[in-house]
């Protein structure tokens, strides 16, 4: 996927994003590997699709990530290593649906009735189309997610979380979102779900956080 005129303009529309360490995870990112980091990523809503932006700088060399796939297959537990995730419902409604790209190619799309509740995947969808690009200090990853008809039809609304896991050497991970409502990282709190858009484009977004 090429970048575009589009993709130029999201980039004004991009957010600071947050860590947060989880030891009850087992794995932990030391504080100072952390401070090494920044990560942006944006979105844009237009028609059915939903074009999406991360932004990773810092030592690339470092990052995780796995081989390029191709065919870009459907994996589970892509969350275990570099992934970047968006959560995406409409306001007032329970159910959400979870999205995973890894830079490898590799994703997934899941649908829940609520909070953790019922996660199973959406087999309505092929490959998501997605491109990472990797250079010494910065690396993107843009991919164009065609939204379900449950959250396109009769709507101008959603709410969407953005989130990164970010695996580096000896194997530390560390989670990213745009706030973390909770003192562990939980992506799919709907207090986290902080970006408010409409068909046109975002209405409202957080201030950067710190």
């Amino acid at each position: 996927m090429a970048h575009s005129h589009e993709d130029q303009l999201m980039q004004g529309a991009l957010q600071a994003l947050v860590p947060c360490i989880s030891p009850g995870d087992g794995v932990s990112t030391a504080p100072n590997d952390i401070r090494l980091w920044t990560i942006e990523a944006g979105a844009r809503w237009h028609g059915s699709q939903l074009d999406l932006l991360y932004v990773v700088h810092g030592p690339i060399g470092t990052l995780v990530v796995p081989a390029p796939l191709d065919p870009h297959p459907r994996c589970d537990e892509l969350w275990q290593h570099t992934c970047f995730e968006a959560f995406i419902a409409k306001p007032g409604e329970e159910r959400y649906w979870e999205l995973n790209l890894a830079p490898s190619g590799a994703w997934n799309v899941y649908q829940l009735d609520g909070y953790r509740r019922n996660l199973r995947t959406d087999r309505r969808y092929g490959p998501v189309p997605l491109c990472w690009q990797a250079e010494t200090t910065q690396a993107s990853l843009e991919a164009r997610f065609t939204l379900p008809d449950e959250l396109v039809v009769e709507n101008r609304n959603l709410t969407i979380g953005l989130a990164v896991v970010l695996e580096t050497g000896m194997s530390s991970l560390s989670y990213w979102a745009l706030c973390h409502p909770g003192p562990e990282a939980d992506f799919h709190r709907r207090d986290g779900f902080s970006l408010l858009m409409t068909r046109e484009g975002r209405s409202d977004a957080p201030p950067q956080l710190r």
